[in-house]
Parts: structure tokens; C-alpha cells; sequence
């Protein structure tokens, strides 16, 4: 396994800069996790100090329904607790068998420490992330908000109708009125 993880290191966006010397400490410091699909993996709001490195399998980092990001062998995920002490900001479920590598914030600080250039790959990291969360984000409101118009065009519709309906409805009234006057007025 130390091999596979070694591998799977080596091809993960903040490593892939790393020496082989350093690369083997990292894995030989990995702990192994294996999650089945539907189960959680991290919980939005628990605290955390490690990130994942997916080895095998599929998540899905989500807010509730809400799926923000779908992630695959050789990503990873977890890094903002990581590299700070705030909470977890979402979910994440496996969406299928997983196998992960868990890397503990002291063996990540000891990378830092060793390698700071190494920083330069994380920020770069993290930032397509969130240009790839933006991009889902705004995929979503878009779709949302089509959603939105159309439905608030039925709804118009409908009320356009029933107003149609309702105008045709007192004519008819009306008339009726004028008809029931008038033979009134001839008898």
C-alpha cells in the first residue's frame, strides 16, 4: 500500500513538486482510511487537522443537497482545516467504495517547514478549487434562476387567465343583469 500511496502522491497537485526523499516520508506517515458509498467522511461543521488524499473511489463535498464539488483519485480534500483551525465549512460522502490517505497537519507543517516553495503549489492548488466551486456555483444559480423566470411566466399565465376568465365572467353577469332589467321593463 505504501507503494500505491507513494504513486497516487506523486501525481496529487501539492506534492507533485516534492523530492522522492520527501515524498516517502509523507507516505510512510499516511494512515489509511476506507469508507463505503454513502457514507460520510467529513461532517460540515466538526473540527478537523488532517486533509485526505483520495486513493481509490469518488466524493461528493456538498452543503446538505447542495453538491459543490464532485472529486476522483489523486485529489484531495480537507485542507482548510488543515492549514487552519476553523471547523469544517462542508460535507463530504463517498459516492462510491473509497480508499483514502489521511495526512495529519504536523506531517504537512514538517513538508512546510522543509519545502516552503512548496506553499507557491498549495495557494495555486486551492485557488483552482475555487475557481472550480465559483464555476459550479454560478452553473447552478444560472440554472436556478431559469427556473425561476419560468415559473414566474406560468404563474403569470395562469393569472392572465383568471383574469381573462374573471373580466368574461362579469360581462356575462352584467349582461345577464341588463337582459333580466329589460324584461322586467317590457312586462
Amino acid at each position: 500500500i505504501a507503494c500505491r500511496i507513494l504513486r497516487t502522491l506523486r501525481n496529487v497537485d501539492i506534492f507533485r513538486k516534492l523530492p522522492e526523499s520527501m515524498l516517502d516520508g509523507i507516505s510512510g506517515n499516511i494512515l489509511v482510511a476506507e469508507f463505503r458509498e454513502g457514507q460520510n467522511i467529513i461532517t460540515k461543521g466538526e473540527s478537523g487537522d488532517s486533509m485526505y488524499v483520495i486513493l481509490e473511489g469518488r466524493v461528493r463535498i456538498h452543503d446538505d443537497d447542495f453538491t459543490v464539488l464532485e472529486l476522483g483519485p489523486n485529489d484531495f480534500f480537507g485542507e482548510i482545516a488543515l492549514l487552519t483551525e476553523m471547523k469544517r465549512i462542508s460535507s463530504v460522502t463517498a459516492q462510491s467504495a473509497c480508499v483514502v490517505g489521511v495526512v495529519t497537519r504536523s506531517d504537512f507543517y514538517e513538508v512546510l517547514r522543509h519545502y516552503p516553495d512548496v506553499t507557491r503549489d498549495i495557494m495555486a492548488a486551492l485557488c483552482m478549487r475555487i475557481l472550480r466551486q465559483n464555476e459550479t456555483l454560478i452553473g447552478f444559480l444560472k440554472h436556478r434562476e431559469n427556473e425561476l423566470t419560468r415559473l414566474v411566466d406560468e404563474r403569470t399565465e395562469e393569472l392572465q387567465e383568471s383574469q381573462r376568465q374573471q373580466f368574461l365572467q362579469e360581462k356575462m353577469a352584467s349582461l345577464g343583469q341588463l337582459s333580466s332589467g329589460i324584461a322586467h321593463e317590457i312586462k
